[in-house]
């Protein structure tokens, strides 16, 4: 809800928390894709978003919700780099 309306959302993790977030949102088509380090997953979809690599994600406007387990989603995000430029907005779970 602290998103704005016009800012593309794009979740990391194709996993169990990943769909979590998608299943709990108001406006799931926002969703433009999911991103996630497993290569396996790379290419398909889940709903009408595409799993790609972090490194692949274009929009800067984005905002990243990240669907990893909270205890080490945050360590786990600062060793990505694509993730972690200026301007991006990452929405923790708590």
């Amino acid at each position: 809800a602290s998103v704005s309306s016009d800012v593309p959302l794009v979740i990391y993790g194709a996993g169990i928390y990943g769909h979590f977030i998608l299943s709990c949102l108001k406006q799931p088509e926002r969703v433009t894709h999911f991103l996630d380090q497993n290569v396996y997953l790379h290419g398909t979809r889940i709903g009408d978003a595409e799993v790609i690599h972090p490194d692949k994600l274009t929009s800067e406007r984005a905002a990243i919700l990240v669907g990893l387990n909270p205890r080490n989603a945050r360590r786990i995000i600062e060793g990505i780099p694509a993730l972690n430029a200026d301007g991006r907005e990452l929405l923790f779970l708590s």
